[in-house]
C-alpha cells in the first residue's frame, strides 16, 4: 500500500527538489516524527542510476512508526539531465504509479511515504521504503543466477498477466503509445543512433554490431509497424536487474521491482526482451531457453490464455531489436567519461548481439 504520514503530499506548497535541500526538519515534518528525531543524509560515491539523484536517510526517532531509514529520490542535478527527465515526465509518472497503480499489483514494490510533486514543473520528491539491505545487482558484477532470474521472470509474468487484455482499467494518464507519438518517438532514437554512431562509443563495437549500429541510424522508423496493438497489458518499460532487489528472507516472493517512472502500456515480452538484452551475452544464450519457457508457462498459470510460444517468441524478438533504444538515451543522459564508456560499450554491444542472434534485425526490411 501507498502510505504517507502528516500532510497530503500533493497540497504542500513547497518540497526539496535537491538532495541538498532535504533538511531534518521537513523530513520529520512530512513524516509527522517528533521534532527531537535526528535525520542525517547519506549520498553514495557510486551513481545509482541515470534518472534521478539518490540518497538515504537515516532516522534516530522515539516513535516506532517511523522508519529507521529510507531512500530520498529527486531529479538529477545536472541541468541538461534534469530538463531531459523532467520533460519525459519521470516524476510525474512515477507518482502516478504509486498512487493509482501499486496498490493493485500483484507483486512487490517499495513502500512509499511521501510523494510531492509540483504540477506545473513535473519536479518532485520521493521517500520510499530503504531496500538496499536485501541483494542488488549491478551491470559491471557478477548477473543474477539462474535461479533467481527464474524468480524474476516469475514476477515478470504475474505483472503481466494481471493487466492481459485489461489496459483500459489503467488510469488515462498511463502512457499508450498512439500511432503518432511512436512515430515520432521512433524518429528521435534514429536520429539518437545516427549521434551515437558519431560518439566514442562506437569504437567499442566489433564489425557485426557496427553494421546492425548502421542500420538503426538509417531504417529504424521500420519500426513503425511493430506498435503494439494487440494483447496488452501494463509494463514496466525500465525492467533490468538494477531495477531490481532480491529479498532472500522471503523464499515465494523474494522479488522487488522499483524504478517505474517509465511505466506504460505495451507488450509483456518487450519487457522480458529487455532484461535479458542487458544481460552478460553468453549467461543469456546459456539461460535464455529455459527463462522464456518459464514466463509462458507462468502466463498461462496466471490467466492468460490464447497466447501460444510460437506468438511469444515473436514478441521478445520484437521485444529485443526496440531494446537497443536505450542507447540513445543513455547517450543523453551520461557523462562519458572513461568510466561511463567502458559501462555504455559493453552494454550496447550485449543488446546488439541479442538483435543478431534472433535476427530480429530483418524487421527493420520493412515498413
Amino acid at each position: 500500500m501507498v502510505a504517507s504520514f502528516g500532510r497530503d503530499a500533493f497540497k504542500l506548497p513547497s518540497f526539496p527538489t535537491s538532495l541538498a535541500e532535504v533538511t531534518s526538519e521537513w523530513v520529520t515534518g512530512v513524516l509527522g516524527a517528533p521534532k527531537r528525531s535526528d535525520v542525517t543524509i547519506r549520498i553514495p560515491q557510486a551513481r545509482i542510476g541515470y534518472g534521478s539523484e539518490i540518497g538515504f536517510l537515516d532516522i534516530a526517532s522515539d516513535d516506532p512508526a517511523v522508519p529507521s531509514s529510507l531512500v530520498v529520490k529527486v531529479p538529477p542535478k545536472d541541468r541538461r539531465t534534469r530538463e531531459a527527465v523532467i520533460q519525459f515526465g519521470a516524476f510525474r509518472r512515477e507518482l502516478m504509479f504509486y498512487r493509482s497503480i501499486a496498490p493493485h499489483v500483484p507483486i512487490r514494490t517499495p513502500k512509499v511515504y511521501v510523494m510531492e510533486l509540483d504540477a506545473e514543473t513535473g519536479s518532485g520528491i520521493l521517500l520510499v521504503e530503504d531496500c538496499s539491505q536485501m541483494k542488488s545487482f549491478l551491470f559491471g558484477q557478477s548477473p543474477p543466477t539462474l535461479d533467481q532470474l527464474l524468480q524474476t521472470v516469475t514476477t515478470l509474468a504475474k505483472l503481466h498477466a494481471a493487466w492481459w487484455d485489461k489496459t483500459e482499467a489503467l488510469p488515462q494518464e498511463v502512457n499508450r503509445h498512439d500511432p503518432e507519438t511512436w512515430n515520432a518517438w521512433l524518429a528521435d532514437i534514429q536520429s539518437g543512433w545516427q549521434q551515437w554512431q558519431s560518439s566514442p562509443l562506437s569504437a567499442h563495437l566489433d564489425d557485426a554490431a557496427a553494421a546492425l549500429c548502421q542500420r538503426l541510424s538509417g531504417d529504424f522508423v521500420n519500426c513503425s509497424n511493430l506498435r503494439p496493438s494487440t494483447n496488452l497489458t501494463l509494463c514496466h518499460m525500465d525492467f533490468h536487474i538494477q531495477n531490481l532487489f532480491y529479498d532472500t528472507a522471503s523464499e515465494e516472493d523474494p522479488v522487488v521491482v522499483i524504478d517505474w517512472d517509465s511505466c506504460g502500456v505495451g507488450c509483456g515480452p518487450h519487457d522480458l526482451a529487455y532484461l535479458m538484452s542487458l544481460l552478460p551475452t553468453l549467461h543469456r544464450k546459456d539461460n535464455e531457453s529455459e527463462i522464456l519457457q518459464r514466463y509462458h508457462e507462468e502466463l498461462l498459470a496466471n490467466g492468460v490464455t490464447g497466447y501460444d510460444e510460437e506468438a511469444m517468441y515473436t514478441d521478445y524478438r520484437i521485444g529485443s531489436l526496440l531494446a537497443t533504444s536505450l542507447q540513445p538515451v543513455l547517450l543523453n543522459l551520461v557523462a562519458l567519461d572513461s568510466e561511463a564508456l567502458h559501462l555504455i560499450g559493453s552494454l550496447a554491444s550485449r543488446q546488439l548481439q541479442m538483435v543478431v542472434d534472433h535476427k530480429a534485425q530483418q524487421l527493420l526490411d520493412t515498413r
